[in-house]
């Protein structure tokens, strides 16, 4: 071997240890950090699981929508929840109360992590109504009736059409894909429209919506099927069936792009229409 060869042999060795030589013991090895985050990860879920949690959670929706109903003159209403699910009980002195009391829980807000937020995720109103709104009480003075402005400040039909929409925009009743079965999930949603249309005691059509896909007979079909679903599910919750009708409108009332996925998922709807009393005579 030539003396240059060694040379190089030496210089490359020296090289290799200049590179590979050991770390200084001083300090903690790497794998105790890599505990922290798993740690961390186990006390998140122990928390998330253990009922302290959900106690802290279910106390804060009622105590903010407690103080909701109160500061807005409705102390009136029982407040319980599960959860974030807050429902309202209690006799209210007449509908539109019972509509300001729902409206005051939604509208509650509770200090969080990252501000104040909104603690009720849903608001299941279980009211009843003192008396019958539209009743035209005696005078003092006289047997002839008051005003129905004196009555109530709002038209009850107003009222009844406000708090149906008002459900119908926080959930939505749901079908099976093309049929008329409605989906065991909107039962809650089901029981809340039957009170609120008992409370109303006016006749109401329920309409009948799908999106442009599939042929117009279908769609015809399949949207009066789902009204009279709607329909059968409120009078087996004790709707009078004097005084719901059902319709199917297809998909020849759109209320946004049947192009889309989310325009064809707006138009897949039920809808209901209040009528006048005189409705009902006619």
């Amino acid at each position: 071997m030539s003396e240059s060869t060694q040379n190089t042999q030496v210089t490359r060795a020296e090289s290799t240890r200049r590179y590979t030589r050991r770390r200084s013991e001083k300090g903690l090895a790497f794998f105790p950090f890599g505990w922290i985050p798993i740690v961390a990860l186990v006390l998140l879920l122990l928390f998330a699981l253990f009922p302290f949690a959900s106690l802290w959670i279910e106390e804060n929706a009622e105590q903010a929508a407690s103080s909701a109903v109160r500061s807005g003159g409705e102390a009136w209403a029982e407040v319980s929840a599960s959860g974030q699910w807050i429902t309202l009980t209690g006799e209210a002195p007449t509908a539109e109360r019972a509509a300001k009391a729902v409206d005051l829980v939604r509208s509650a807000r509770a200090p969080a992590m990252f501000g104040r937020a909104r603690p009720a995720t849903r608001v299941i109103d279980r009211t009843t109504i003192a008396g019958d709104a539209r009743t035209l009480e005696p005078t003092n003075d006289a047997d002839e009736p008051l005003g129905l402005s004196e009555a109530s400040a709002q038209d009850p039909r107003d009222v009844c059409d406000q708090s149906l929409k008002t459900l119908l925009l926080e959930s939505k009743i749901k079908f099976s894909v093309a049929s008329a079965q409605i989906a065991p999930a909107s039962n809650e949603l089901l029981d809340q429209l039957a009170r609120a249309v008992t409370a109303c005691a006016l006749p109401i059509t329920i309409q009948g919506h799908t999106d442009s896909t599939g042929s117009a007979s279908f769609n015809d079909g399949l949207s009066l099927s789902r009204a009279e679903s709607v329909r059968a599910a409120l009078i087996a919750r004790g709707v009078s069936e004097e005084l719901l009708d059902a319709e199917g409108y297809g998909a020849a009332r759109p209320i946004a792009d049947n192009d889309t996925p989310g325009g064809r998922e707006a138009n897949r709807r039920i809808e209901f229409i209040v009528h006048a009393i005189e409705a009902a005579q006619d």
